[in-house]
């Protein structure tokens, strides 16, 4: 058995278990947080329907993902406690692949890494929903606060 994959239904926890390591599911929210504490890092793997990332994303198109490319990835966050989060546009089948390359990239180079393999559940469309939701919910309270004030 190479891999067994637990999936619950409600979509907040993906596990990808691979020689007793597991790439996790991670949440727009939780994701937004570990960015504001620097302790993630984050891969944006689609190709021609890249037009813009969650900001600070490494842009590597999956169709060009090569060993050179783990390999850098690896040397910069193998040896540091930071999550590795991958994402395309729905976090189906290039998001959760590329995470797949790299954990077994860390596994045969860096038996020792430090760095959690994730992907974004949903990909880069509940990200961008999510942030939508995050505008209107400070536009709102804005509005709110002003007609407190007049």
């Amino acid at each position: 058995l190479k891999y067994l994959v637990f999936r619950q239904s409600c979509g907040l926890l993906d596990v990808l278990i691979m020689n007793r390591r597991a790439i996790l599911g991670i949440s727009p929210q939780l994701l937004k947080k570990e960015l504001d504490d620097q302790k993630a890092v984050v891969v944006d793997v689609r190709d021609d329907d890249f037009d813009g990332g969650i900001p600070s994303c490494i842009h590597k198109p999956s169709e060009g993902l090569g060993v050179s490319d783990l390999e850098e990835l690896a040397q910069a966050h193998a040896g540091r406690a930071v999550s590795v989060v991958f994402y395309c546009m729905l976090s189906q089948s290039r998001g959760p692949n590329a995470a797949r390359y790299f954990l077994t990239h860390l596994q045969k180079n860096y038996p020792d890494f430090e760095c959690s393999v994730k992907v974004l559940n949903g990909g880069w469309t509940a990200w961008a929903d999510w942030e939508a939701e995050q505008d209107e919910a400070a536009e709102a309270a804005q509005g709110l606060g002003q007609e407190k004030a007049a």
